[in-house]
């Protein structure tokens, strides 16, 4: 066994510290660096958007409204289906925002309807072409449900809708 001098000890004791402090840094230039990108990918709450309504989860009732009362008059519009199926579903990459895997079998999703209402407002009340109202609903749908954060067992990027 190899037994360091008090001298030795120190320099080892000292390298040490600079070694963690260096490493903190790193993380915490990591964390500043995701919050930078989190920036320019999640729209703030409260943010104005092109259809007048402020970014807010308090919208989701209003928006998912839509989804019942307007829908049905817009589905078979090119506008609607197009926009929609230009998005990935927030939940599943494999999935359009049209055909989302939570609504597959009956089931509901509260984010997709919220979007597919607001699709439906923003060609019935607005007058928006395929890619204003899929820009519009892609902020919504970044808002409603960002990206989980990377220190979970999802990856960064899954739930992020992205533009296909």
């Amino acid at each position: 066994m190899t037994v360091l001098k008090r001298g030795s000890r120190r320099v080892l004791v000292a390298c040490s510290i600079v070694s963690l402090l260096g490493i903190a840094a790193a993380d915490a230039e990591d964390g500043d660096v995701l919050a930078s990108l989190r920036l320019e990918v999640v729209p703030e709450a409260g943010r104005e958007t092109a259809y007048g309504v402020p970014l807010s989860l308090a919208s989701l009732p209003r928006s998912i409204g839509w989804w019942e009362t307007l829908v049905p008059a817009v589905e078979g519009d090119a506008r609607f289906r197009g926009a929609l199926l230009g998005l990935v579903a927030p939940c599943c990459d494999d999935n359009t925002a049209l055909s989302c895997c939570c609504e597959q079998g009956g089931r509901s999703c509260n984010i997709i309807r919220s979007g597919k209402g607001l699709t439906a407002c923003l060609i019935i009340e607005h007058g928006f072409d395929m890619a204003d109202v899929q820009a519009s609903v892609l902020e919504w749908l970044r808002f409603a449900r960002p990206p989980s954060p990377p220190s979970t067992s999802v990856s960064a990027v899954d739930g992020l809708p992205f533009s296909v």
